[in-house]
């Protein structure tokens, strides 16, 4: 999500990037404690909803990325219910810790970035 940060005072400012520090702090904790950090390469915010399957024109406007619709829906899908997999029902999974050839759109993430 783009801020707009033409109009901002300086102490919202200075606000927003506290706000932005702390959650790469999260991010950081979570990433050496072996969390995984992953993006989907052509996608934005709404390619995360539904939105993305009703139609193309979607991306012209800027809503969602350059993905196709039904393909960042499988995606995600897959990587979701591979961490699901290992966390709730403990069975091991294939996608969340490492690249897979069949979804090369998927980029990890890693502290040192």
């Amino acid at each position: 999500q783009v801020t707009n940060t033409s109009n901002m005072t300086e102490e919202e400012w200075n606000e927003l990037m506290n706000d932005k520090r702390k959650e790469f702090e999260v991010i950081n904790q979570s990433l050496a404690s072996r969390g995984v950090m992953i993006s989907i390469k052509g996608t934005k915010h709404y390619n995360f909803t539904d939105f993305q399957l009703f139609s193309n024109l979607l991306s012209l406007i800027g809503y969602t990325g350059s993905i196709d619709g039904k393909r960042g829906t499988e995606i995600i899908n897959k990587y979701v219910v591979d961490f699901f997999s290992i966390h709730l029902q403990g069975i091991d999974g294939r996608l969340i810790y490492k690249q897979n050839a069949n979804y090369p759109e998927v980029r990890f993430h890693s502290i040192e970035e």
